[in-house]
């Protein structure tokens, strides 16, 4: 029997930081999009924009989120419309892992044979409404469970890209494919 793994790796493209989910983290990145926020002279946007850091950090915190990635502050490379968070998951008691992946997609995954294992993936889109109306997300998410005899744990990488809902449809895929391929990244260690 091996040790459970301790941690895990990931690649995301270059410019990207990792966030924790935690305070310092949500206080980094407030402080990150203040500064972006700054030279546009426009405190109602930065108080919006705080507002949502708020809230997705209180819905990552519900979610057992390890870590959050995204595009940083390095102004030469392009912004990517893109966050990836990692969460911890851990299935109730009598239930699998593959059990808890349904609870929280809210959707049929679909199992990926990888010389790793299986990965079980899903994707759904959500319109926005309210201030945020006319534009929609993409969601994705990939399921590794932990290598082992126990099948009630793993990680869940899930990927939000926001786009307006008149965004060319090429671009949209596009980035989806680029979800794949950092979520073909992950390994455990």
């Amino acid at each position: 029997m091996t040790a459970p793994p301790t941690g895990y790796h990931l690649l995301v493209p270059p410019g990207w930081r990792r966030f924790t989910a935690d305070l310092e983290g949500k206080q980094q990145l407030i402080a990150l999009a203040s500064a972006k926020l700054k030279p546009l002279g426009r405190p109602d946007l930065d108080a919006q924009v705080r507002t949502m850091i708020e809230q997705q950090w209180s819905r990552l915190a519900v979610l057992r989120a390890d870590g959050v990635y995204m595009p940083g502050d390095d102004e030469d490379l392009p912004v990517t419309p893109m966050t990836l968070a990692v969460l911890r998951q851990v299935a109730r008691p009598g239930t699998t892992f593959a059990d808890r992946l349904q609870e929280l997609a809210r959707t049929a995954t679909t199992p990926i044979e990888t010389p790793l294992g299986v990965v079980h993936r899903w994707e759904t889109s959500e319109r926005s409404t309210g201030e945020l109306e006319g534009s929609s997300a993409r969601i994705i998410g990939y399921g590794f469970p932990v290598p082992g005899e126990r099948a009630d744990r793993g990680a869940v990488l899930l990927v939000s890209i926001p786009y307006p809902n008149d965004a060319d449809r090429e671009i949209v895929d596009a980035l989806v494919e680029l979800a794949d391929t950092i979520a073909e990244t992950f390994r455990w260690r």
